[in-house]
């Protein structure tokens, strides 16, 4: 929700200061909400800023999960799964925080698509479930509490993140995007096709 406060709050205080140029320039700087599916599973929250259809800046927070591979067959997590929305899941997460750069260029046959292909790195956690031991609490007790304990090992560590993306800015103030994430961690590396929508000023000189 701070996050959201945030990026919301720098796009009020910077479109004033762009809109001063804009005569001579274009200056696109949103919002991206995206989901993404592949190896793992997951999403990010993106603050973006194109200068003159040339130059791409891209600030995100993305968090993407899978379920262990080593997670025994029968295992149950009980009712605290549910009261804490998985946050307790053994899966295996990477969380980062990153700043990718690029370079803009047109999308053939229409005036409202954008290639924006960007690369850049991220400052990364990562926790990955190990020690699954079973435990037997009775039947009320593995009802609420699962029938297993382990532990996490958590790292930190920087990644490469590849992310090419073809843009659509159907309006002045929204668009979409369709994304290749490759992310490539020591602990992980996370290839997926995402989704993304776009909030802001998502067209520039385009729009007039």
């Amino acid at each position: 929700m701070k996050l959201n406060i945030l990026i919301a709050g720098l796009i009020l205080i910077g479109h004033p200061l762009l809109a001063q140029e804009s005569k001579t320039t274009s200056h696109n700087l949103y919002i991206g909400l995206s989901n993404a599916l592949g190896n793992f599973y997951g999403g990010d929250i993106s603050l973006d800023y194109i200068h003159n259809n040339k130059l791409s800046f891209h600030f995100t927070y993305h968090r993407f999960e899978r379920k262990d591979p080593a997670l025994p067959n029968d295992y149950s997590g009980g009712l605290v799964d549910l009261f804490t929305f998985g946050e307790n899941y053994p899966n295996e997460r990477l969380e980062s925080i990153a700043f990718l750069g690029g370079m803009v260029f047109p999308y053939k046959g229409s005036k409202k698509g954008r290639w924006n292909l960007r690369a850049g790195f991220a400052y990364s956690k990562f926790r990955k479930p190990f020690d699954y031991k079973k435990v037997d609490s009775g039947v009320i007790g593995n009802l609420f509490v699962g029938n297993y304990n382990w532990q996490f090992s958590k790292a930190e560590s920087m990644s490469l993140i590849l992310k090419p993306e073809l843009e659509i800015a159907f309006f002045r103030h929204f668009g979409i995007g369709i994304h290749t994430n490759l992310i490539y961690n020591k602990d992980a590396f996370i290839v997926g096709l995402g989704v993304c929508l776009k909030f802001g000023f998502v067209r520039g000189k385009l729009a007039n």
